[in-house]
């Protein structure tokens, strides 16, 4: 919970307040810090149940499954679409 947008001034705060806003302050950092945590925790579980699944493995063999032949010939359709791009 932030504090309200107009505190009071530091300056114009007692001692006991000084220690209550400085304990807020940090209350507020540990909860911040415990989000950053757990969202790590969950992004690491996630990448963790990719991993096992296999899922990345299959994305990388289709992707370097057929490197493109330069010598390959191509299909008739190709050609008649490429015979018309030399033409101009």
């Amino acid at each position: 919970m932030p504090l309200p947008k107009d505190p009071k001034d530091p300056k114009d705060m007692n001692l006991d307040e000084l220690r209550m806003l400085i304990e807020f302050r940090k209350l507020e950092l540990k909860m911040e810090f415990q989000e950053v945590r757990h969202s790590l925790s969950i992004g690491t579980r996630i990448l963790k149940a990719i991993k096992s699944s296999g899922i990345l493995e299959g994305l990388q063999e289709s992707f370097l499954k057929k490197p493109i032949d330069p010598n390959k010939k191509d299909s008739p359709s190709t050609e008649r679409a490429n015979s018309g791009l030399n033409e101009k």
